[in-house]
């Protein structure tokens, strides 16, 4: 078989370990992600359909005022019989009206002073509310209906916050929290709601989930390494190498202070992990078999790099060249950002394997000889003997 193609037992456990982090996160990760955003539409949903049962009461109570007009004209006499009553009535209903109508302009005077506090918060552009555009002291009747419905209508009124900052960014999560904490202030039915509240909401309630794919996906891996090559020290050396590598890839866009999509430690920490561990793997078994023939460390180590530096670099510029198209491509934000760091994670886990690894393997021979099996075919000292 040639030195450039993996022999069947790699691929059976490179395939087994794919469909292991798969089945993973179908069944832990997407499915909350899913059952959010599901939740979410059915809320809205119900929203809107609030939204048009208090239209059609309205309809309705527009038709019983015209059909009490009519009815007033037919008992023009009784009316006038009832004079004194009606007058009684027309202050009392007169008194009620100022009332209501003092209250809305104490009401009026609030929601302008919540949403000068909100435009006051860092990062806000600007706010737009119905007084925004026509001013609390011009009546309803005045306004015109479809203005009136885009707007506000007989339990709600819709307020417009725009804000400087990205979704699913720290900054417009600690934006959120503090407009949020301020409208509550004033009343506790008040919601925040839009794209960034939408997105900073599924990053709390799934950010412990993602956490635990991703640690399930690092065990999985570490026990199907630690099976296959019958050691423990190795599945530690590997494991950390890669992770190293994960680490590089994710410290260099918080030192260029770009911010990243919430699900992208995530999609990073297991697809690379999974797609770059065989570099490792690769390397990891013909420096195996050498020192199973009998060589040195130094033989061992130095034939395994040569044999596998083609293949990993092949397969690492492959991965890179995949990723890096749709990440120039693509004009979805999240989708750009995340193949981006696929990208350059693949060179980076390259360099990592090819650069660092055979070190690892230089430092830890002894250990890996005692705490594996099969590293040794001669006698038990013979690690120690050949170093």
């Amino acid at each position: 078989m040639s030195l450039l193609l993996p022999d069947s037992g790699l691929l059976f456990w490179m395939l087994l370990s794919f469909g292991i982090v798969f089945v993973v996160l179908a069944k832990y990760g997407f499915p909350i992600i899913v059952k959010m955003v599901d939740g979410r539409k059915t809320y809205i949903d119900q929203s809107l359909e609030v939204a048009r049962e208090a239209n059609a009461q309205l309809a309705k109570l527009k038709e019983q005022g015209e059909a009490l007009v009519v009815a007033a004209n037919k008992e023009q006499g009784r009316i006038l019989k009832e004079a004194m009553q009606e007058r009684d009535k027309i202050i009392h209903e007169a008194r009620k009206k100022a009332e209501a109508a003092a209250q809305k302009e104490l009401d009026e005077v609030k929601k302008q002073k919540m949403l000068e506090e909100v435009g006051e918060v860092e990062g806000v552009k600007w706010t737009l509310c119905q007084n925004s555009l026509i001013g609390p002291s011009v009546p309803d009747s005045m306004i015109p209906q479809e203005i009136r419905e885009m707007l506000k209508s007989e339990h709600c009124e819709l307020a417009f916050v725009c804000s400087e900052y990205g979704s699913a960014t720290d900054k417009v999560n600690a934006q959120i929290a503090r407009i949020d904490t301020i409208v509550k202030s004033y009343d506790e039915n008040i919601m925040v709601i839009g794209e960034a509240p939408l997105m900073k909401d599924l990053q709390d309630v799934t950010d412990v989930d993602l956490k635990m794919v991703n640690t399930v996906s690092v065990a999985a891996i570490f026990l199907i390494i630690m099976l296959t090559f019958k050691s423990i020290s190795i599945p530690v050396i590997l494991v950390a190498v890669i992770e190293f590598a994960i680490a590089v890839n994710m410290a260099i866009p918080y030192y260029q202070g770009i911010s990243l999509p919430f699900v992208a430690s995530i999609v990073i920490g297991t697809i690379q992990l999974g797609a770059t561990v065989d570099y490792a793997i690769l390397m990891t078994s013909r420096y195996q078999k050498e020192r199973q023939r009998g060589r040195t460390k130094k033989e061992a180590i130095d034939i395994a790099h040569r044999v596998s530096m083609v293949s990993i670099v092949s397969s690492g510029f492959s991965f890179f060249a995949a990723t890096f198209g749709v990440a120039i491509y693509s004009n979805v934000d999240m989708i750009g950002s995340i193949c981006t760091l696929l990208a350059r994670g693949a060179l980076i886990s390259m360099c990592v394997v090819i650069l660092l690894l055979p070190a690892m393997f230089m430092i830890f021979d002894k250990v890996i000889c005692k705490t594996s099996v099969g590293f040794a075919i001669e006698d038990k000292k013979y690690c120690i003997e050949r170093m």
